[in-house]
């Protein structure tokens, strides 16, 4: 979908701007929001209570999913994670870290398409930026958006470290919000707003 030429050039911008932000962090201080974001997570009453479980797998200073695919994979959740095909995204079931081939994006991702055909209770979303709304600043393939409008009623959780929280993004119309975000210190709440 075109974006507004304005909304694009502030997206661009935006994006260029946190990428050099997450350079900034140490490894202690990543390492540090990473093991109070998954203790978070782990302590969610709806993640607690979710048996499957949609979760992107963690590249370069992203906030570290890895540990928590682990926790909820010993604990017998569906635990499913991101494949790209094409435009589109969809969520398969996660096997082992042994079995993952590199992907589009250099993202790691299981080798077969295989969609998970169950409901899914909870999706973990990724974001360079968060609003405090629930909006988000991706990395503009659009694939988050297009996944989350297909399945609106999935519970929605956006992490990101308190330093990427921002009053307002950019978005259009098309673009996704969560219903909560997890940062190093809170749960933000959201009342989402449902499209028809």
């Amino acid at each position: 979908m075109q974006l507004p030429h304005d909304i694009a050039t502030r997206k661009r911008s935006l994006r260029h701007t946190a990428l050099a932000g997450r350079d900034q962090h140490t490894l202690t201080d990543l390492q540090a929001s990473d093991r109070a974001i998954f203790h978070q997570l782990t302590a969610h009453p709806k993640l607690v209570l979710s048996e499957s479980v949609f979760v992107f797998i963690s590249v370069q200073q992203e906030i570290d999913t890895r540990r928590l695919i682990q926790h909820l994979h010993r604990q017998g959740r569906a635990v499913l994670v991101p494949r790209l095909h094409a435009s589109e995204m969809f969520a398969v079931p996660f096997g082992d870290w042994s079995t993952l081939c590199m992907g589009p994006l250099g993202i790691p991702m299981p080798p077969a398409l295989e969609p998970y055909a169950g409901t899914i209770d909870t999706v973990i979303v990724p974001g360079l930026r968060f609003s405090l709304d629930g909006h988000r600043l991706g990395y503009g393939g659009g694939f988050y958006d297009r996944w989350l409008t297909a399945h609106p009623t999935v519970f929605r959780i956006g992490v990101c470290r308190e330093d990427e929280l921002l009053s307002a993004v950019p978005r259009a119309q098309h673009d996704q919000a969560v219903d909560q975000i997890v940062t190093e210190r809170r749960v933000i709440h959201i009342t989402r707003q449902f499209r028809t």
